[in-house]
């Protein structure tokens, strides 16, 4: 009796085993249709990326990033720098980064008249060396538009004008140098020390005239970066858009996903350094007859 119950028990092992293993295989043929699914699905991300209908073309070479999370639904997440910074417009555009372009600015600003003003603190005929006003200017991001060409003609004539002033300022300086020099021969030279007096009145009106061009300066590219950070901002949104609309219009192929999933489109660097998510229903996604609808319902958030 205890051989035919230990038998039973060995049949109803291998049969819960069969059954597993059944079920392992079955699941992991789901797992393989939604990784079918998601690439499919970034390749129509990528492609309505690369051509959107309009006078743009996006040289991107690269699908967005996708992952299925089993039991919550898919994820794609776009990375709006490198996506921006591969913008052609009519082919003779392509963006920088706005964020990296400001934090170079801040370190630049100032740094000319400072280095001016310190190298003459009392005028106590010390110089040993020609200041150099040589700042590494960051590179100005373009932005799309028809008048980018002409802005930033402006700002490259603005920063010439800068510094052409520099040199002048560099050159009264030589010559105080010299006078200096020949004031530690003789002290008493009062020919060298009008020299002097004359040349240090000279240069404080070069140095208001660098400050004006310098404020000048700023306050333009200030403006500059405010446009192209709004144009910016509207090309995120645009892209986001699009994005929208190419799920609404194909989201409902992705047979893998269950009702109570979720689709969640994320994307970097969207504005100001933070992340634009967009989270959707996969029921209203199936059901999608509007991108604009769509969204309505999706719960969105910078973060």
């Amino acid at each position: 009796m205890k051989k035919h119950q230990t038998a039973l028990s060995s049949l109803g092992l291998i049969g819960a085993l069969g059954l597993a293993a059944a079920g392992s295989a079955a699941q992991q043929e789901d797992y393989d249709r939604a990784a079918r699914e998601l690439n499919i699905m970034s390749h129509i991300f990528q492609t309505s990326i690369e051509e959107d209908g309009s006078d743009h073309r996006y040289a991107y070479g690269r699908e967005p990033d996708s992952l299925y999370l089993a039991g919550q639904g898919m994820v794609f997440t776009f990375n709006v720098n490198s996506l921006r910074n591969s913008l052609h417009v009519n082919g003779n555009f392509k963006g920088q980064d706005w964020e990296e372009f400001g934090e170079s600015m801040a370190q630049f600003a100032g740094n000319v008249v400072n280095q001016v003003m310190d190298s003459f603190p009392d005028m106590d005929f010390d110089f040993d060396d020609d200041i150099d006003l040589k700042p590494a200017v960051p590179p100005i991001p373009a932005m799309p538009g028809k008048d980018s060409d002409s802005q930033r003609r402006i700002i490259a004539d603005m920063n010439e004008e800068m510094r052409g002033t520099q040199q002048e300022v560099q050159g009264i300086q030589r010559q105080i140098r010299g006078v200096q020099r020949e004031l530690r021969k003789n002290t008493d030279d009062e020919e060298s020390r009008a020299d002097l007096n004359r040349l240090t009145a000279s240069l404080d009106p070069v140095i208001k005239k660098l400050q004006d061009q310098q404020k000048a300066y700023f306050d333009y590219m200030e403006e500059y970066q405010k446009q192209a950070q709004a144009r910016q901002e509207a090309w995120s949104r645009d892209l986001s858009g699009r994005m929208i609309q190419a799920l609404c219009d194909y989201g409902k192929t992705l047979k893998s996903l269950d009702d109570n999933e979720h689709i969640t489109l994320i994307f970097e660097n969207y504005s100001d350094n933070k992340n634009q998510v967009f989270v959707f229903p996969f029921k209203a996604v199936a059901e999608c007859i509007s991108s604009e609808k769509l969204q309505t319902v999706a719960v969105s958030y910078l973060m």
